[in-house]
């Protein structure tokens, strides 16, 4: 029986997180649908948030800040993760944290492995100092597996640390949230077009340049970070700044198409193509970010980034029959390759049942 660690961020923890649930602000009643390994036959412990006052707060935060990721956070939780065979982690910051905390502090005999994510710090590599660079790729090094969730920043990874331990290991979203929908052989008129994304890859500006004010197109983003003025000039397009998952789900219903503009980047776009896919919807998108990875060129319609006029066109050129064949063709796809929470908890599961088989002592640095 697997016993596994969650180490989540700071004020990411089980308490806050079903609440948000229950508000619905996120898809799932656990982070990731971590707990669907229970049903697994694994026991899993969750890293927990301890109590601070406003000293102990500003310290924790300014050292996250020159560092990166929250160690205090880990050292905190450090007796916990030591009881555990193995560490599961989602992003980069809780990934360099326990491998710090483990590394320097842990003086348990079978130290526990962990499997380290990675999203958005192989995109940012070349911005980071020297110094950064140094610290994170020996943190790095010291991870059992690394794991990333496309292609692009697998050959990242391992341009960096050749030697790494380093694998794809694909995501996946929850199918209680996103069920599955059949796909519609029909177009509106307008042609629907819904644009979805919060994450700094996203590009707007090329979604308003190739839909806005076309008679064509009746077109619903949402995000956050469209500014009201930016979308001002355009009589067919709504801004949702923040919708439910009720709110989400009812738009995908809605939408012929979603379309996933993004600037160029190694990682972005993958969760909303799942989504739209999963509920039946075609998916345009920039070929770039983590999309190509999961859906080959006969189940997404990809056109460079930055080219309006090429994703206009298109959607344009996509008419209802090769609509409907597209979106069946890449919903057979999910199912098949299991994108779904589900199939992302085993495929955790079975890289920690081979990472035990080959447990070994690793001297402490």
């Amino acid at each position: 029986m697997l016993n596994i660690f969650v180490h989540l961020g700071h004020g990411q923890g089980l308490t806050n997180h079903q609440e948000r649930f229950s508000h619905g602000q996120v898809p799932d009643p656990v982070p990731y649908d971590f707990h669907l390994a229970e049903q697994m036959g694994c026991i899993l412990t969750y890293s927990v948030d301890h109590p601070e006052n406003s000293a102990t707060r500003f310290a924790r935060r300014a050292i996250r800040k020159i560092l990166g990721f929250d160690i205090v956070h880990a050292l905190r939780n450090l007796p916990a993760i030591s009881h555990n065979d193995v560490v599961w982690t989602m992003e980069e910051r809780q990934s360099l944290a326990v491998t710090f905390a483990i590394r320097m502090f842990c003086r348990s005999a079978k130290r526990p492995k962990l499997i380290g994510q990675s999203i958005w710090l192989l995109d940012e590599w070349d911005h980071f100092s020297r110094a950064r660079k140094s610290l994170y790729a020996w943190l790095l090094s010291r991870v059992d597996l690394l794991t990333v969730h496309s292609n692009d920043c697998l050959l990242k990874l391992r341009s960096i640390l050749p030697n790494s331990s380093s694998q794809v290991l694909r995501f996946g979203i929850s199918s209680r949230s996103f069920p599955h929908s059949q796909p519609r052989g029909t177009l509106a008129l307008p042609i629907r077009i819904l644009a979805v994304g919060r994450d700094r890859s996203r590009d707007w500006p090329t979604v308003l340049s190739a839909f806005g004010n076309h008679v064509e197109f009746d077109v619903v983003i949402i995000t956050p970070n469209v500014r009201k003025k930016e979308v001002e000039p355009y009589r067919n397009v709504r801004v949702i700044r923040d919708a439910t998952m009720d709110v989400l789900r009812s738009h995908y219903c809605w939408a012929d198409y979603v379309v996933i503009a993004m600037k160029r980047n190694l990682y972005s776009g993958i969760t909303v193509a799942l989504q739209s896919v999963r509920m039946g919807v075609p998916v345009v998108s920039s070929r770039t970010g983590g999309v190509p990875t999961y859906f080959n060129d006969d189940q997404v319609l990809y056109v460079p980034f930055n080219d309006p006029e090429a994703m206009r066109r298109a959607v344009l050129d996509c008419g209802p029959e090769l609509k409907l064949k597209r979106a069946s063709e890449v919903q057979a796809r999910f199912e098949r390759d299991d994108y779904s929470s589900h199939g992302m908890v085993r495929r955790y599961i079975d890289l920690s049942k081979d990472l035990l088989k080959s447990r070994s002592n690793v001297p402490l640095y």
